[in-house]
């Protein structure tokens, strides 16, 4: 008799379906790789958005330099925040060409 796994052991891979173990990292049928929190380009994107989108909006009210320098940083950072907790959970990706 041999052994088989426990059902809750297996989970088919999101993109293609083969059955993976949960803790497997990558696909080996379709090379779809598990995420761990956002992508770097993620991280940049959002914080970039950030830091751009906040002096926009805050340009309206016509501030010195200054405020509109510190507000950029605020806007970087809270971008990046955004970006980490948007994509705080794993997930698959499709493999990189």
């Amino acid at each position: 008799m041999s052994m088989q796994p426990a059902p809750t052991a297996i989970t088919p891979c999101p993109l293609c379906g083969t059955p993976l173990r949960s803790t497997a990292e990558s696909c080996s049928r379709c090379g779809a790789v598990r995420q761990f929190g956002p992508t770097r380009a993620e991280s940049i994107r959002g914080a970039l958005v950030g830091a751009v989108a906040a002096p926009a909006i805050t340009a309206i009210l016509q501030p010195s330099v200054i405020v509109l320098v510190c507000v950029a940083i605020a806007g970087l950072v809270g971008g990046f925040y955004v970006a980490h907790a948007r994509h705080g959970a794993d997930r698959w990706l499709p493999p990189s060409r």
